[in-house]
C-alpha cells in the first residue's frame, strides 16, 4: 500500500463507478464530494464504529540510543526530521509549505504532511532496497483529485456525529459543478481524495485460472506527493505488503453468487428524515434516475421509482435534471426533482415511492372512447369489447370485482369511469388492438408505446449483451446492479418497496462473479438465490424486485400467431398447448386473474400474465414458429 493511502482514516466507495477513495481528514466527514471518475456525488460517511482521531500534537524528536548511529546530532534541544520541499509552482508552495489544511480537506489529518513519518523513514533505510520492487508494482496507476461541488452533511451516521460542523470547501478546481456561495479558500485547501482501484475486477481477462490481484493504489502529483517523493517505507509497512503478496486471496469461481450478509431494512422515521436540512446542493444536467439514486444514497431513505407512472407520464429516466438549492430540507429537494418531470411521491410505511400526482392515482374520471373502428358500429360488438376490457385491464378495479370503475357502451363508444392509471392502460390496449388489426392509430402519443413487440423482445439486445464481473470482495446489491446496468447500457430500477416487504435491504452484501455471460443469465445467477427476479419495462429499462412481487404482477402482451395457425392447428388448440406447457397451475387457480384471449380479426393472442410466464410464452411461441 502506498504511503499516502496508508494515512487514510477509512475508504469510501463511489456508488456509481465503484472506485474506492481514501479519506485522510476527519473534518471531511459529512461532506458530499464529486467522484473524479464519473462525477457522481459521494457522501463521506465513516464505517460503523469509526471514531475521529484525536488532534495531533507537534512532534518532538528526541535522539534515542537505537537511532543515534543513523541520525545526525541535532543543533538544539529539539530536532525536526528533514523535510523534502514541494516543487516550485505547486499549490503548497503558493500557500506556504507549513500551512494547515482546512476542515473540508481530505488530504491530511489536520497537520503538515511532511512531519508524520520522518522517524520511520530513517528506520526504514536498511530494507528500502527490498521494498522498491513492491512500490513500483503498487504505483502503476494514476491518482485523481476529487473536488467538492455539493456540500450537504447528509448520510452522517447518528452514532458517529462529526466533532466539528462540516465546512464548505471551495470547488475552484471542479470541472463538473459550480461552487455554491461560501467562504473563500485558497487553492491549497481544495479537498482531495485518492482514487483506489475497486476490489472487484470486472474486466479481468478470461483465463482457465483467473487470479484476482490485490487492489492497486496510485499517487497523484500533489504537494504532499511531491514532498514525499524521496521517502522510504517503514519496515512494518514493507513487511505487511510482502505478506500480502505471498498470501494472495484465492480466485473466485466464475458464475457464482453468494449472499454474504443479509440485512433487514432499517427502521426509518421517513418524515423526520425528510425534515433534515441540507446546507446546499447543486445538480447540473444529471439524469433523472441518477438524481433519485443520489438522493437515496445521501438520505438513506428507501426510494422506489414507479415504472408504470414513468411510462404513463412519458418521462425518460435519462431526462436531465438541474437544481440548485441552499438551506433546503430533503423533502424540498425531493419535491424539486420529481416536479421537474411532472411527478410526485408518497411516503408511507417507511417507504418513499416516486409516482404520479395524487389526483391521477385516486380521482375517478369519466372518459369517452370512440371505438367505432373496432366495433363496426355494432352494439353487441361494443358489449363484447367492454367485457374484454374489464377482463384484461386491471380486473380488480371494476365494480363487478369490488372496485369503483364502471363502463357503459354505445354503438360507437365506451364510456369509462376510472383512475388515470387505468385509463392509460385502456388507451394502450385500444391502440394496440388497432395496430394488430391494421387500423390507423387515434392517439397523438408516441406510436412506439403501441408497438406489438413484447417487453422481453424490446429488452432483448441489452439482455443478450455479454457481461463480465468479479466481485470477489462482497459488495452491496445496489452497487452490483449499478455496475451490471452500466456494462449492458440499461437502467436497472430497484423495487425497494418490495424488498422491504420481504425483509431485505438493498445494502445486503453479496459476492458475485460471472465471466462473459449474457446479462439475462448474469441476473438469473445473481438474483434467483436471493428469491429476486427482474422484469423488462422497455428497451432501456429493467426493474429488479422480489419473485413474489413478480408473480403477483400482471402484464398485458399481444402475440401475433397467424403464421403458426393453419389447417392442422386451431387457435383453441394453441391456447390449450400454452396452458399445458407453460405454468399450468397459474391458469386453473381459482383465484388467478390471468387470462388468454384470441382476437380473430388480427389473428393475435392477447395474454394477461406475470412477467416470468410472459417470457416463457414468448419462448414457446418462438420455438413453435421456428419448427
Amino acid at each position: 500500500m502506498d504511503r499516502n493511502v496508508q494515512q487514510a482514516l477509512f475508504t469510501i466507495t463511489c456508488p456509481t463507478c465503484r472506485v474506492r477513495l481514501a479519506v485522510r481528514s476527519a473534518e471531511a466527514v459529512g461532506a458530499i464530494l464529486e467522484c473524479p471518475k464519473c462525477g457522481c456525488m459521494v457522501p463521506v460517511t465513516p464505517p460503523d464504529g469509526w471514531q475521529p482521531p484525536k488532534p495531533p500534537e507537534t512532534p518532538t524528536v528526541q535522539p534515542s540510543p537505537e537511532r543515534t548511529s543513523q541520525s545526525p546530532p541535532s543543533s538544539g534541544p529539539t530536532a525536526k526530521p528533514p523535510v523534502s520541499q514541494p516543487e516550485s509552482g505547486t499549490a503548497a508552495s503558493a500557500a506556504g509549505s507549513d500551512s494547515t489544511l482546512d476542515s473540508g480537506s481530505l488530504c491530511a489529518e489536520g497537520k503538515p504532511f511532511r512531519l508524520w513519518h520522518s522517524w520511520q523513514i530513517i528506520a526504514a533505510a536498511p530494507i528500502a532496497a527490498a521494498a522498491i520492487g513492491v512500490v513500483v508494482w503498487l504505483t502503476m496507476f494514476s491518482g485523481i483529485a476529487l473536488n467538492s461541488s455539493v456540500r450537504p452533511a447528509v448520510g452522517q451516521s447518528n452514532d458517529n456525529p462529526p466533532d466539528k460542523p462540516v465546512a464548505k470547501p471551495a470547488a475552484e478546481n471542479s470541472a463538473e459543478a459550480k461552487s455554491l456561495p461560501g467562504p473563500e479558500t485558497s487553492q491549497s485547501k481544495t479537498p482531495e481524495l485518492k482514487e483506489k482501484e475497486p476490489e472487484q475486477n470486472p474486466t479481468e481477462t478470461k483465463t482457465s485460472e483467473p487470479k484476482t490481484p490485490e487492489p492497486k493504489t496510485a499517487e497523484v502529483n500533489t504537494p504532499e506527493a511531491t514532498a514525499a517523493a524521496g521517502e522510504k517505507n517503514p519496515p512494518a509497512e514493507a513487511e505487511s505488503r510482502q505478506n500480502k503478496q505471498n498470501k494472495e486471496p484465492p480466485a473466485p469461481v466464475m458464475g457464482t453468487s453468494k449472499l454474504v450478509k443479509l440485512l433487514a431494512p432499517e427502521a426509518i422515521d421517513v418524515q423526520s428524515r425528510l425534515a433534515e436540512v441540507i446546507p446546499g446542493i447543486e445538480l447540473r444536467e444529471m439524469p433523472f434516475a441518477r438524481a433519485i439514486g443520489l438522493l437515496t444514497a445521501l438520505s438513506g431513505l428507501p426510494i422506489t421509482i414507479d415504472p408504470d407512472a414513468v411510462a404513463r407520464l412519458q418521462v425518460s429516466l435519462r431526462d436531465p435534471i438541474t437544481i440548485r438549492l441552499t438551506g433546503a430540507t430533503l423533502e424540498e429537494i425531493l419535491q424539486e426533482i420529481v416536479a421537474k418531470r411532472g411527478m410526485a411521491y408518497t411516503a408511507e410505511d417507511g417507504q418513499v415511492v416516486v409516482t404520479g400526482p395524487a389526483d391521477q392515482r385516486e380521482k375517478l374520471r369519466r372518459i369517452r372512447y370512440t371505438v367505432s373502428d373496432l366495433t363496426d358500429n355494432d352494439k353487441a360488438a361494443a358489449d363484447r369489447l367492454a367485457a374484454l376490457v374489464q377482463k384484461l385491464i386491471s380486473p380488480q378495479s371494476w365494480q363487478a370485482a369490488g372496485g369503483e370503475g364502471t363502463v357503459e357502451t354505445e354503438k360507437t363508444a365506451l364510456i369509462v369511469t376510472q383512475t388515470a392509471a387505468v385509463h392509460d392502460r385502456i388507451l394502450v390496449f385500444c391502440e394496440k388492438l388497432r395496430n394488430a388489426r391494421g387500423r390507423p392509430l387515434k392517439s397523438n402519443r408516441d406510436p412506439k408505446r403501441f408497438d406489438l413487440t413484447t417487453r422481453h423482445q424490446q429488452a432483448a439486445s441489452p439482455l443478450n449483451r455479454p457481461i463480465t464481473a468479479n466481485f470477489h470482495e462482497p459488495a452491496t446489491l445496489v452497487d452490483i446492479l449499478a455496475y451490471l446496468g452500466r456494462q449492458a447500457e440499461i437502467d436497472i430500477l430497484l423495487d425497494r418497496q418490495a424488498l422491504g416487504a420481504a425483509g431485505m435491504s438493498d445494502m445486503s452484501e453479496i459476492s458475485f462473479a460471472v465471466d462473459n455471460r449474457p446479462l439475462a443469465a448474469a441476473l438469473d445467477e445473481l438474483l434467483l438465490p436471493l428469491k429476486l427476479g427482474y422484469r423488462p419495462i422497455d428497451a432501456h429499462t429493467l426493474q429488479v424486485t422480489t419473485q413474489s412481487a413478480l408473480d403477483a404482477r400482471l402484464d398485458l402482451e399481444f402475440y401475433p400467431v397467424g403464421k403458426i395457425l393453419g389447417k392442422e392447428l386451431a387457435a383453441s388448440d394453441l391456447i390449450e398447448q400454452i396452458k399445458t406447457a407453460v405454468s399450468p397451475a397459474s391458469w386453473i387457480d381459482a383465484g388467478s386473474l390471468s387470462a388468454i384471449y384470441f382476437d380473430q380479426s388480427s389473428a393475435s393472442l392477447i395474454v394477461l400474465q406475470s412477467p416470468p410466464i410472459q417470457a416463457a410464452i414468448q419462448a414457446f411461441l418462438t420455438k413453435r414458429q421456428q419448427d
